[in-house]
Parts: C-alpha cells; sequence; structure tokens
C-alpha cells in the first residue's frame, strides 16, 4: 500500500487486491481489478451502538461466567430460557469479563450492551 498527499486531505493508493499485488502485467494476463484505486480518508463519523453481546448459558450453573472483552463494565440483562427477566446477582471482574451469580443452577442467557 502506497500513502500519498493529494490535494488538502490524505489519498491511499491501493495497489493489491485479496493481498496480492496489482501489476500491469497482472492486468494483462485477465485481471479485472484496477491497478490503483484512489481513496481518500475523511474525519471519523459519529460513534455508533455497537450490537449487543449475547452469552447463551446451555448447561445449568449457578455461576455463569461471561466473557464479553468490551473494554468497558456494560449492562447485563439476564433471561430465562422462555426469554423472561431473571434477576441475579452480576458482579464485573474486570472489564472484559463478568459473573452471574444465582441461588440455585440455571440455564438461559445474558445480553450485553
Amino acid at each position: 500500500m502506497v500513502v500519498t498527499t493529494g490535494f488538502s486531505s490524505p489519498e491511499i493508493l491501493i495497489t493489491t487486491w485479496m493481498g496480492v499485488p496489482l501489476s500491469p502485467q497482472a492486468l494483462a494476463r485477465g485481471a479485472r481489478e484496477p491497478a490503483a484505486i484512489p481513496l481518500i480518508i475523511g474525519p471519523p463519523g459519529p460513534s455508533g451502538v455497537s450490537s449487543p453481546f449475547v452469552h447463551e448459558q446451555t448447561s445449568p450453573s449457578a455461576e455463569w461466567v461471561v466473557n464479553h472483552f468490551r473494554g468497558c463494565r456494560p449492562l447485563a440483562a439476564i433471561l430465562s430460557p422462555a426469554g423472561d427477566m431473571v434477576a441475579a446477582d452480576v458482579r464485573h471482574i474486570s472489564v472484559d469479563e463478568l459473573r452471574v451469580y444465582f441461588n440455585q443452577p440455571q440455564m438461559g442467557q445474558v445480553i450485553v450492551r
């Protein structure tokens, strides 16, 4: 990949397709992709809401370990297999892991937002 500057904004020139370098010879052999596609990089857009992480607990357990790798302490909704909200003790172990504790073994889902 080659980085150049065009006008007032940076420009990236793509010289590979699917990890393979493109050349005039490759195009002559029948490659249909262009040898270089200019891309203009603009300012970042607004941050969006990420999709929820869903942990499925398929075997009954009184302690569920949920590794969500969100880098924060997100909200967690606990659902029964029927989809009903369930009261539980949720503890954030780190910014990437939480644990859910019940009085007796349960199955269901944790939806992390």
